[in-house]
């Protein structure tokens, strides 16, 4: 047993990078489903996405990049997926000019799951230089004002999914997932103006001052990094990437907890052996 503990001690760490691969990989290939309990903050943005009639109008702002894809890429493929399947029409933009292709990818890829149409059910803006302005613009003069032709060049003052919602005052709510500060510019410049409600999502490590602006009435709920993402799959009945995500991080976080107490009672033993050894030569 004595040895055993020596061996873990000195284990070369290139064996846990190995572990901690396939900590990673397996659950991803074969998933776990490990249980996950849904947060009041979500909750409240799948009760509001979920109480709206049908061709009600959701705007999804997608201000994230590659480099946080991982947690809020599978919220934009959760939320559109509920929105789709309740007949909501959507409007998708965003101020990240390297997150463009993101949004692009997940608007059409969810339409074509749940066989919505371009430009009758869905709009996808993309990104226009102009900041903050394009929500004044949008607000004051309308959305086909700020973005005369969408993403792919088309005309949007004459898209049906944009009728009777060509202001902001005319979106029954937001939804702004972020990886910065941009929930702020729709805050300023929207919600305080044209009192639409507001939810969205962001990454783990922002989750928790979301939680403040929960309490004074910026957004109404939201969704927490990969966890809030996953709660949200869970609450449309459908496990994806966020799940297994989930998954995965769970398993990791289990062995490095292991090996951090195999360890420490490894490295005791041995210094109490130590210290015995030192003892017997003494006396």
């Amino acid at each position: 047993m004595n040895n055993l503990f020596q061996k873990l001690v000195n284990l070369d760490r290139r064996y846990i990078y190995i572990l901690v691969s396939l900590a990673v990989i397996i659950p991803l290939l074969y998933p776990l489903y490990i249980e996950i309990n849904i947060s009041p903050a979500v909750q409240n943005v799948y009760d509001t996405i979920e109480s709206l009639p049908p061709r009600s109008v959701i705007f999804l702002g997608m201000d994230f990049d590659p480099a946080s894809k991982a947690e809020l890429y599978p919220m934009a493929e959760a939320i559109l997926r509920h929105a789709f399947r309740k007949n909501l029409r959507v409007i998708g933009m965003t101020f990240w000019v390297t997150g463009t292709g993101l949004g692009e990818k997940a608007f059409a890829d969810i339409a074509k799951e749940t066989s919505r149409e371009y430009g009758e059910d869905y709009v996808y803006l993309g990104w226009k230089a102009g900041g903050t302005s394009l929500l004044i613009l949008m607000g004051e003069e309308g959305i086909p004002s700020a973005f005369p032709v969408d993403h792919y060049g088309k005309d949007t003052a004459s898209m049906p999914v944009l009728e009777n919602a060509k202001y902001l005052k005319n979106i029954d709510y937001l939804v702004e997932l972020a990886a910065g500060s941009t929930l702020g510019s729709y805050y300023y410049y929207g919600k305080l103006k044209y009192k639409f409600k507001m939810g969205g999502g962001c990454t783990g490590v922002m989750a928790a001052s979301w939680y403040n602006l929960m309490k004074i009435d910026w957004i109404n709920g939201f969704l927490g990094g990969l966890r809030g993402a996953a709660e949200y799959e869970k609450l449309i009945k459908m496990s994806d990437k966020a799940t297994k995500g989930m998954d995965a991080q769970s398993v990791t976080h289990m062995l490095i907890i292991m090996m951090i107490i195999l360890c420490n009672i490894a490295y005791f033993i041995g210094r109490a052996k130590a210290n015995q050894t030192k003892g017997g030569n003494n006396g």
